[in-house]
């Protein structure tokens, strides 16, 4: 990580850092239970637990790709009173 004379490049980074590692209880009860359907598909092998493991995982990398996708063009302006 380099320092500009401003900062702006460690504010950048920090920023970046915030995003990737907020994560809401909702999205971590998600996971686990897209985990552990997914156990017990692989487990039992029932088609329908399949179907559903595959449901979720494609729903949570979706989720991903779209929230990325909307903050990248999210600007924001510091403005000095």
């Amino acid at each position: 990580m380099t320092l500009d004379t401003d900062g702006e490049t460690m504010t950048r980074h920090l920023l970046l850092l915030t995003l990737v590692l907020a994560i809401a209880w909702p999205g971590i009860v998600f996971f686990l239970l897209t985990l552990a359907i997914g156990i017990v598909a692989l487990h039992t092998k029932i088609n329908f637990l399949v179907l559903i493991f595959g449901m979720m995982l494609s729903a949570s990398l979706l989720s991903v790709a779209l929230s990325r996708t909307a903050m990248r063009r999210v600007t924001f302006a510091r403005s000095s009173r």
